[in-house]
């Protein structure tokens, strides 16, 4: 059985306020319904704009990780560029790895990861709130 590898945000994060819990529990949902065995979530430290405990999840087992989930892509750093290439681009990544967004009802590969926040980006650029 395939392991879905989980990632929790403890802080706001695009407006939204998910309890830990929750997150844990929506994650868990969509293993169960998806044929993947839960790995309890690591969940980030609350400082804002730190992901440390995602670096150091992919830096302590980036090439066994094939499957993570999070509730929502907005978890991970997709609007610093900069965070974000040190996290999905620095360290030793299965090259294979699926990122599952399950608000999003999506799963992307690092690419199309990158494709996805390169379009949020963009679409801020022009649409300051929605």
């Amino acid at each position: 059985m395939k392991i879905l590898y989980s990632y929790t945000m403890s802080r706001p994060f695009n407006g939204y306020n998910i309890p830990i819990a929750i997150q844990s529990t929506a994650i868990r949902d969509y293993a169960r319904k998806n044929d993947f065995k839960f790995s309890l979530p690591v969940t980030e430290i609350t400082k804002t704009d730190c992901f440390l405990m995602l670096d150091h999840m992919f830096k302590a087992h980036g090439n066994n990780i094939k499957d993570l989930g999070v509730v929502s892509g907005f978890v991970l750093p997709v609007l610093d560029k900069k965070i974000f290439n040190k996290i999905f681009k620095n360290n030793k990544i299965n090259k294979k790895l699926k990122i599952h967004l399950i608000l999003e009802n999506k799963i992307f590969s690092v690419q199309k990861l990158i494709q996805w926040s390169d379009d949020i980006v963009l679409k801020n650029k022009f649409i300051q709130t929605y």
